[in-house]
């Protein structure tokens, strides 16, 4: 009977190390493409959020030591905006940073 317990303790143990493996593996960026599209949707609510009529969207990717990192520009009735994003790689994508900034036009 003991070393039933044991084992079954042993499974346990095991069954859980592996699920949370398998979490982990799952929340972990390992591409571009879904920093871009969180990136869009963060600052899209953001600007929607404060009463902005967004009107086109595009952005650049780029890759750095360590991290995915999204340029993005949203074109609004409001004037201009960049979106600046960055997660390290491997990382959660809950752990976005963003930052949005209005874009200055110089008047001539």
């Amino acid at each position: 009977m003991y070393k039933f317990s044991l084992f079954a303790l042993f499974f346990m143990f095991f069954l859980s190390s592996s699920a949370q493996s398998v979490a982990q593996e799952q929340s972990a960026v390992l591409s571009i493409k879904p920093v871009e599209m969180a990136c869009k949707e963060l600052s899209q609510e953001t600007l929607e959020e404060m009463g902005i009529s967004l009107l086109s969207w595009r952005s650049e990717r780029f890759n750095s030591d360590g991290s995915f990192n999204i340029e993005g520009y949203w074109r609004t009735k409001q004037g201009n905006y960049i979106v600046e994003c960055e997660l390290p790689f491997g990382q959660s994508i809950d752990l976005i940073s963003y930052k949005l900034i209005r874009e200055n036009v110089a008047e001539h």
